[in-house]
């Protein structure tokens, strides 16, 4: 009984930080791009990406925040923002945060 608790445990840690929770649902494998939003700006010259990983569901971090993305890419008015999700089952995850944008 405690193997199946550990188990589940270790299925389901990280699920929302990997992009598990999408549109698509989840999947063995998964590469998805996903549209976000649309700002003010007009312009599209510039662009900023923001990545967080998940390994094994024993690791998550980094840092896919719009604003980390917007300041990588030197963008202070935001065009487009996409996401990028990829997702290979139990192994690894990234969701990225894209920015578009002057």
């Amino acid at each position: 009984m405690k193997f199946l608790i550990l188990l589940s445990g270790l299925l389901f840690s990280g699920c929302v930080t990997t992009g598990f929770i999408s549109p698509l649902g989840s999947a063995v494998f998964k590469v998805d791009q996903e549209p976000v939003t649309l700002g003010p700006s007009p312009s599209f010259a510039k662009k900023g990406e923001a990545c967080s990983i998940n390994l094994f569901g024993l690791y998550a971090g980094g840092d896919s925040s719009l604003i980390h993305a917007m300041h990588k890419g030197g963008i202070s008015k935001v065009g487009i923002v996409d996401r990028s999700v990829t997702n290979i089952f139990l192994v690894y995850g990234q969701v990225c945060t894209i920015v578009y944008g002057e």
